[in-house]
C-alpha cells in the first residue's frame, strides 16, 4: 500500500531559536550586541512569513513591520533576481536606520549638533530609500542618490573625522548590485575610488566642523565592512541559487527528453501495430483471401485494438498540448454521474469483451472541476481497471467527501501492484506500460496525465495496492470554489 505525501513548513525551530537569541541580545547586551548578531544573519535576518516565537509576544509586530519595509517595492511581477535586489537594499538601509539614530542621540546629548543634523539626513535618506522602492520609482531616483551617497560619505568624513569615508567602500559594493549597466558602475566607482583615496592622502582636519570621539572611526569601519559582508553574502547567495535553479531546469529537460523518446517508440510501434493490422486485413478481405466469416472473427479483435489505439492517440495529443502550451482549467461545479457514465461508455466495448460488473455508490454528487478533465481522469482510471481486470472482474466506482473535498476512488479486483511499483508511478520518470490480462498494451502516459489534469484543479491523487488483489485509485478534489 503506497500514499504519496507531502509536507512542507516555513520555518525550522533552529530558525526559531536564532530570532529568539536575536531579541536576547537586544534586551541584555544593548543596540551593537543585537546588530553585531543582525548583520551575521545571512542574507535576509527574516524569511516571509516568519512566525514569531509564542514566548516573545512583545517582537511580534516588530516581525510584520521588519517585513513590510523588507517587501517594499516587491511585487508579483518582478523578477526573482530584482526581488532579491530589492529585498536586500532594504536590508541594509532597515539595519543601519536604528544605528545612525543611535548616533543622533549621541550626538545631541554630547553637544554635536552639526554630526546630529547630518545624521538626520542619513536617516532621513534611508526612509527616502525605502519609499521610493514603495512607490516603484526605484530607477528614477537611485542613481541621483547614488552620486551624492558618494559625496554625503566624503563630507562627513572630512567636517568631523570619524571615519565616514570608509562607507565609500561598501558604497561600490552596494553600487555594483543596484545599477545593470557598465558603464555606470565603473564611472560611480572610480568617484568612489577617487574620493577614498584623496581622503586617506590629505590631512583634511583644517577643514573639520566638530570632531568625534576617535571611537567613532572605529565603529564605523566595523558598520562599513558588516555592510560589504552583507553585501558580498547576498552575491554568494544569488550565484548557488542561479547553480540550483540550473541543475533543475537540466534535470527536466532531461526527463522530457526521455518522454519524447519513449513517446516517438510508442508512436513508432504500439500506434501504428493496430492501423498495419487494419490495413492488412482489409486488403485480405478485399482480395477476397479470407472468408467473411474469417474477417467477423478478426473484426472483434481488431475493434478492440482500434479503441485502444483511439486512446492512446487522445492521450498523446493531450500531452502533446500540454507541453507546448500548458494546461488550461475552466472549473465549475459539476454532477459525476453523466461523466462517469460517458467513461464507461468508451469502455463498453472492453468491458463487455471481459464480462466485469461496475458497481457505483455516491456518483449522484457535485465537485469543483473542468469537466473536459474530470472526463480524461476518470476515463484512463476506468480504462485502466478494465486492463488490469480478470473475466468475470467487479470495477467499484465510490464518491464520498471527506471535510470540504469530494473524494474519487476506482478499485479493480485484478493483477495489483507491489509497493515500489506503485510509488513509481508517481515520480519524475515517465511510467513503464505492462500489459493487460488479456495482453492488452497502452502508452503509459495515461496516469502522467491524470496526475497533472488532477493537480491543475487543486486535486491530489494517490493508490492503494496489492499484488494479486488488485489495485484502487484515488482522487480528491474541492467541493467548491477555492481561491
Amino acid at each position: 500500500m503506497t500514499c504519496i505525501n507531502v509536507c512542507l513548513t516555513d520555518i525550522t525551530q533552529a530558525n526559531q531559536q536564532e530570532f529568539a537569541h536575536s531579541v536576547k541580545l537586544l534586551n541584555t547586551s544593548g543596540l551593537y550586541g543585537f546588530l553585531r548578531h543582525f548583520i551575521a544573519i545571512k542574507l535576509i535576518l527574516l524569511p516571509e512569513g516568519f512566525p514569531p516565537p509564542s514566548t516573545v509576544n512583545m517582537t511580534g509586530n516588530l516581525v510584520k513591520l521588519v517585513n513590510a519595509l523588507l517587501d517594499a517595492g516587491v511585487t508579483d511581477d518582478i523578477s526573482f533576481r530584482e526581488r532579491k535586489r530589492i529585498r536586500t537594499l532594504n536590508l541594509v538601509a532597515i539595519v543601519y536606520a536604528p544605528v545612525t539614530l543611535f548616533f543622533i542621540i549621541t550626538n545631541i546629548i554630547n553637544g554635536h549638533y552639526a554630526a546630529a543634523a547630518i545624521g538626520g539626513c542619513s536617516l532621513a535618506g534611508n526612509l527616502f530609500f525605502i519609499l521610493i522602492n514603495h512607490f516603484r520609482r526605484f530607477r528614477v531616483f537611485v542613481t541621483v542618490l547614488a552620486v551624492l551617497g558618494s559625496f554625503f560619505f566624503t563630507f562627513g568624513g572630512i567636517a568631523f573625522q570619524n571615519g565616514n569615508e570608509y562607507y565609500l567602500i561598501a558604497h561600490m559594493t552596494v553600487v555594483a548590485i543596484i545599477f545593470h549597466k557598465r558603464w555606470l558602475i565603473i564611472l560611480l566607482s572610480c568617484l568612489d575610488v577617487l574620493l577614498f583615496t584623496w581622503m586617506r592622502m590629505t590631512d583634511t582636519s583644517a577643514y573639520a566642523i566638530d570632531i568625534l570621539p576617535a571611537n567613532r572611526v572605529i565603529v564605523n569601519i566595523m558598520m562599513a565592512l558588516s555592510l560589504v559582508s552583507i553585501v558580498v553574502q547576498y552575491l554568494r547567495n544569488e550565484h548557488i541559487l542561479a547553480e540550483q535553479k540550473l541543475a533543475a531546469k537540466n534535470q527536466e529537460l532531461e526527463v522530457l527528453n526521455n518522454t519524447r523518446e519513449k513517446l516517438i517508440s510508442i508512436i513508432a510501434h504500439d500506434v501504428s501495430s493496430p492501423i498495419a493490422q487494419l490495413k492488412l486485413s482489409l486488403y485480405l478481405i478485399n482480395n477476397k483471401t479470407i472468408t467473411q466469416e474469417k474477417f467477423q472473427e478478426l473484426s472483434e479483435q481488431l475493434s478492440l485494438q482500434v479503441t485502444e489505439l483511439l486512446g492512446s492517440l487522445d492521450n498523446l495529443l493531450k500531452w502533446s498540448r500540454n507541453q507546448l502550451h500548458g494546461i488550461a482549467t475552466r472549473p465549475q461545479h459539476v454532477a459525476i454521474e453523466p461523466v462517469f457514465r460517458q467513461a464507461v461508455i468508451l469502455q463498453k466495448e472492453n468491458i463487455d469483451n471481459k464480462q466485469l460488473n461496475i458497481a457505483e455508490s455516491g456518483i449522484e454528487r457535485t465537485l469543483w472541476i473542468d469537466p473536459d478533465h474530470l472526463l480524461l481522469i476518470l476515463r484512463n482510471l476506468v480504462s485502466n481497471a478494465v486492463k488490469f481486470s480478470y473475466q468475470g472482474g467487479t470495477i467499484a466506482l465510490k464518491v464520498f467527501k471527506k471535510d470540504d473535498r469530494i473524494v474519487i476512488s476506482i478499485q479493480d479486483n485484478g493483477i495489483g501492484m507491489s509497493a515500489e511499483t506503485a510509488k513509481s508511478l508517481f515520480g519524475g520518470e515517465p511510467p513503464v506500460s505492462k500489459r493487460g490480462t488479456l495482453n492488452e498494451k497502452g502508452t503509459g502516459i495515461g496516469l502522467r496525465l491524470c496526475q497533472e489534469f488532477t493537480a491543475f484543479n487543486k486535486g491530489y491523487m494517490w493508490v492503494e495496492s496489492e499484488e494479486g488483489k488488485g489495485s484502487t485509485f484515488f482522487v480528491s478534489f474541492p467541493v467548491h470554489h477555492q481561491a
